[in-house]
């Protein structure tokens, strides 16, 4: 924790099939009846968010990113140009255990926030405006570098 009082963990992520999630993985029925992946996505809206759940499409297909995960007590004033702001939306958690989904199950970071608590989800993107080029000029090479993409999700109480 920071003395202004964010939390943050970072990890690697595989992105798969150009999508992933963060969820909280908290013992819900809802949990199993609407996953993450049932929220629509595309080109034009990157991120959809329902109860405890945000889903993200990516630029680029199958590669490996950095995504972080914040807790803040205020939203972010100051990122480089290089983040784009992808949007803010309304996040209800369950029991608060946060965690990024790939196809294949959780991965990466995890969070821990309040349970059954309001938060705005802030999204910001890096480099996603030439991910998907770069993913395609490295796939003939056959080696796809690592941090085509970079994620922030920041989570401040409302």
């Amino acid at each position: 924790m920071t003395t202004d009082g964010t939390v943050r963990v970072t990890g690697q992520i595989s992105i798969d099939r150009s999508q992933f999630w963060v969820q909280d993985c908290g013992p819900s029925p809802d949990a199993v009846e609407e996953p993450a992946d049932s929220l629509d996505v595309d080109k034009a809206n990157p991120v959809a968010v329902g109860y405890g759940r945000a889903h993200f499409l990516s630029n680029a297909q199958d590669h490996r990113c950095t995504i972080h995960l914040e807790l803040r007590p205020i939203p972010p004033k100051h990122l480089n140009d290089q983040w784009t702001v992808l949007g803010s939306w309304d996040f209800r958690t369950r029991d608060g255990d946060i965690r990024v989904y790939v196809i294949s199950g959780p991965e990466g970071p995890r969070l821990q926030l309040a349970e059954d608590s309001h938060y705005m989800l802030h999204a910001f993107r890096k480099w996603g405006e030439t991910a998907r080029a770069r993913f395609d000029a490295a796939r003939s090479t056959g080696v796809i570098p690592d941090d085509l993409e970079e994620y922030l999700m920041v989570f401040t109480p409302l």
